[in-house]
């Protein structure tokens, strides 16, 4: 099970690496900058590189890793208005942690992680 969890927590740099290069050329869009798209071109050379080198997901295994990051990613859109209705939490009373795309990686951290190591520890 340590070796499921440490392979999601591999799995965990490469999507936050991801999540960092989409935000910031998110950002560099809606601010009309060019100033945040070398940390977004170095982020998704990261993921590149890490992809590259991790010869272990193939398969099935890369098709659940794309799965899991993109149903989080599209859950974690709707997190402002869970944490509303469930626990009347405003998004902007939590200061930076309300930021979209700080929120973005959390729900990727908090979810992901746990969802990746079980499917690493049945499907390696």
């Amino acid at each position: 099970m340590s070796e499921a969890f440490l392979k999601s927590l591999r799995w965990y740099f490469i999507a936050l690496c991801a999540v960092i290069g989409t935000s910031c050329f998110i950002l560099a869009e809606q601010y009309d900058t060019i100033k945040p798209v070398g940390v977004g071109i170095l982020a998704y050379g990261t993921v590149y590189i890490m992809t590259a080198f991790w010869k272990d997901v193939r398969g099935k295994l890369l098709a659940a890793n794309m799965g899991v990051f993109f149903l989080l990613t599209l859950f974690s859109g709707y997190t402002g208005f869970i944490l509303y209705e469930f626990f009347d939490i405003k998004q902007k009373s939590l200061g930076m942690v309300g930021n979209p795309y700080v929120m973005w990686g959390l729900v990727e951290a908090v979810l992901g992680i746990p969802i990746m190591a079980f499917v690493f520890f049945f499907y390696d």
